[in-house]
């Protein structure tokens, strides 16, 4: 639909204008990672209607989704968490707590960006129609629910990566281990936010 294909060019031109906004390189494996969300919640997910014709769809983009958000807000946290000497200076279970907190908020706000969507745009995003019965009726009751296993499985994917994290930094290994390269690429893009103060 008009609106979908809207909603995605939306979407592919958020990267960029953070970017600017805020005056930092995204790494061009983060756009991938952007560019395949868009590819597979968009286009796959409403224009092909992968959300009805697989079930796990949904679950699966919101908690590979919630990963996302939780390493962004583990970004955010550690590039704001320095010493004087530009060090990582997060406790773990700080970093733990932020970064569930973060990411849930981030969840909620989306959450919010779906009801306004299907309200104002007429799509279907909280799944509040039954897409099977041509005309039904939007229901409230529907919608709710697919809310709220949304938020369980957000809640799911930020707990992994707040795990993971806490336990890296703890063991000192937050930059060495393969959970943070993502890491290690951002640090390099942007050594501004992680220099010496």
């Amino acid at each position: 639909s008009l609106a979908s294909a809207a909603l995605s060019v939306l979407l592919f031109l958020m990267p960029p204008v953070i970017g600017k906004i805020l005056r930092l390189q995204i790494p061009v494996a983060f756009r991938y990672i952007w560019f395949v969300f868009i590819l597979a919640a968009m286009y796959l997910g409403e224009i092909h209607s992968f959300f009805y014709r697989f079930l796990w769809w949904d679950d699966m983009l919101h908690t590979c989704t919630a990963m996302l958000v939780a390493y962004a807000a583990m970004l955010v946290i550690l590039s704001s968490t320095r010493d004087n000497c530009g060090q990582i200076a997060a406790r773990p279970l700080f970093l733990f707590f932020s970064v569930l907190a973060f990411t849930m908020a981030f969840g909620a706000v989306w959450e919010l960006f779906e009801f306004s969507a299907d309200q104002l745009l007429g799509v279907n995003m909280l799944k509040g129609r039954d897409s099977t019965l041509p005309g039904s009726v939007y229901d409230y009751g529907r919608a709710l629910i697919n809310t709220m296993q949304d938020l369980s499985l957000d809640l799911l994917g930020a707990f992994i990566v707040a795990l993971l994290a806490s336990l890296n930094l703890k063991r000192g290994r937050l930059l060495s281990s393969v959970f943070g390269l993502p890491l290690r690429q951002f640090r390099q893009a942007n050594p501004r936010f992680f220099s010496v103060r």
